[in-house]
């Protein structure tokens, strides 16, 4: 009866470090994204346009609140 050694493979190392790069490599992609939507955001042509809110009316229904709002603004 012959006797198998296992050797401790290096691909269990590899793919733990292919996790990690694809971890990494998502984030950055994730975190560029957003941080370009939100630069976006902020350069849009609404800025400088005030928006004048007056609350109407607060009503308290079954738990909710609902709050009425007019828009004396642009």
């Amino acid at each position: 009866m012959s006797k198998h050694y296992l050797k401790p493979g290096i691909s269990s190392i590899i793919a733990a470090l292919v996790l990690i790069l694809i971890t990494i490599v998502g984030s950055l992609i994730v975190y560029l994204w957003v941080s370009g939507y939100a630069s976006s955001e902020t350069t849009s042509e609404t800025i400088g346009q005030a928006s004048m809110l007056k609350v109407v009316a607060i009503e308290g229904y079954r738990g909710h609140v609902v709050v009425h709002v007019h828009n004396l603004g642009e």
